[in-house]
């Protein structure tokens, strides 16, 4: 549709990975030139393609990472070695904090663009996982 009277034109799509919302990508196009000026996108993590996680399980601790796109959704779980049971701990990417995990022993952050490695720390336990480069996918 043509909108604002000011020569915009969008252009609204679902896509596989998006929620159950409609119009999980939104398009905006210079009427005048026919360029994309403006995308705004919806995903729901769940669906996000990511590859098989990157896996540590020591010092009492099972840490994987699952990977996305460079900027995308990346997903820390953290559970014991001894009962399988959720970890609230610490995690950081290249000694930088970037949360907790929580009761649910699970962190939702972003994916750096380049390669990185991703630490926990929870009572006296420390383990890292990486160094690992964000999932390509293709």
């Amino acid at each position: 549709p043509y909108l604002y009277r000011g020569g915009v034109y969008s252009v609204t799509v679902d896509h596989p990975h998006g929620t159950s919302r409609q119009g999980d990508l939104v398009t905006y196009l210079d009427g005048a030139t026919g360029e994309v000026f403006r995308e705004v996108q919806f995903k729901e993590v769940s669906e996000v393609p990511t590859e098989d996680p990157r896996t540590n399980r020591s010092d009492g601790l099972y840490v994987a990472v699952n990977r996305t796109h460079p900027g995308g959704p990346l997903s820390v779980r953290v559970r014991s070695n001894a009962t399988g049971d959720p970890v609230d701990a610490s995690v950081s990417i290249d000694g930088q904090p970037v949360g907790s995990t929580g009761s649910d022993g699970r962190l939702w952050t972003v994916a750096p663009s380049r390669g990185f490695t991703v630490g926990v720390r929870s009572g006296g336990s420390n383990v890292t996982v990486g160094p690992m480069l964000p999932y390509a996918a293709g």
